[in-house]
């Protein structure tokens, strides 16, 4: 017991003892204070010559601050620190976005891909309706030899015509001279409606086109001309394929205009420079793309004109 209590008693006078040199460093006199270091820094004197919103100061105890333990900051330290931050200035960040396709096309939208032209359409129309034009003349000429061929045209073009004030209305032909039961009509409404529906619109497009072959096509059919009707129908078929494959030939050019697009970094002071040279090379490339398909339409409707024209050597017999 009294070698225990020995050893206490040692332990108490060592831990007063690192007690009593603690408190003399402390209490040093050439020691800073807490409460008084402030004068010491350079920046304390610069908060007066700015102006600071109302800062959060501590108010102060009138109690003796006991040793070792953490006393309230002091307010011109919360000064101190609004003016660092009010002092250091964040840079602006500069953010670089990726330019789509569409962007591009929006900036410049005097540059577009067109479709097949309106002459274009127009004139495989006109050629659809010469043809029939023909087709009817050549049957004429077989069944009806002595008829008035430009004063039936007339009457049939005439926009008010009476079918029954004609006198040729009413003219006989064989039953193998045309196959009209299936129509419901007269073979001038039939040559009418051609005419009809090309007229029916300003501005024609590819299903207008597309109608007035039909018409055409039953045209030739009704009066047995199976070679005209198959070049028609033939055609047609090329005027419907057309808006497709040039469809997809314009997403080729437009797929990898985009991937190349994307290839410009976006730190490049020239990008809008270099948008334009490979939007105006893509054009380029689909014109090319474009007038081919406009090529290959048009040696079709030659050959559908050869086809109904009696000068021609195949057409001869």
């Amino acid at each position: 017991m009294g070698s225990k209590r020995t050893i206490k008693r040692r332990e108490g006078r060592r831990k007063q003892s690192q007690r009593n040199k603690w408190k003399s460093y402390a209490t040093a006199p050439g020691m800073l204070r807490f409460n008084n270091c402030a004068d010491k820094f350079p920046l304390s004197q610069q908060h007066d010559t700015l102006t600071l919103g109302p800062a959060v100061q501590f108010p102060h105890s009138g109690k003796k601050q006991r040793f070792g333990y953490p006393s309230p900051c002091d307010y011109r330290f919360s000064k101190l620190t609004v003016v660092l931050a009010t002092l250091v200035v964040k840079p602006t960040p500069i953010y670089h976005t990726m330019r789509s396709l569409e962007d591009v096309l929006m900036d410049n939208h005097e540059k577009e891909f067109k479709g097949i032209s309106h002459h274009t359409l127009n004139l495989v129309a006109k050629s659809a309706l010469h043809v029939t034009d023909e087709v009817m003349v050549k049957w004429l000429h077989k069944w009806c030899p002595c008829m008035d061929f430009a004063l039936i045209f007339d009457w049939i073009r005439s926009t008010d015509y009476v079918e029954n004030d004609y006198k040729h209305n009413l003219y006989m032909v064989p039953p193998e001279a045309m196959d009209i039961k299936g129509t419901g009509t007269t073979l001038a409404n039939l040559f009418r409606k051609c005419r009809g529906v090309y007229s029916k619109y300003n501005v024609l497009q590819v299903p207008n086109v597309v109608e007035v072959f039909d018409h055409c096509i039953i045209l030739c059919r009704v009066l047995k001309n199976e070679k005209c009707a198959s070049l028609l129908h033939k055609t047609k078929e090329f005027v419907q394929w057309l808006p497709l494959g040039l469809s997809c030939k314009e997403l080729e050019v437009k797929k990898n205009l985009s991937c190349k697009l994307d290839q410009i970094p976006t730190s490049c002071r020239d990008r809008e420079r270099w948008e334009k040279e490979l939007l105006d090379s893509a054009l380029l490339e689909f014109e090319i793309h474009r007038q081919e398909f406009t090529v290959q339409l048009m040696q079709q409707v030659k050959v559908l004109l050869d086809s109904s024209n009696p000068f021609h050597p195949d057409n001869k017999s």
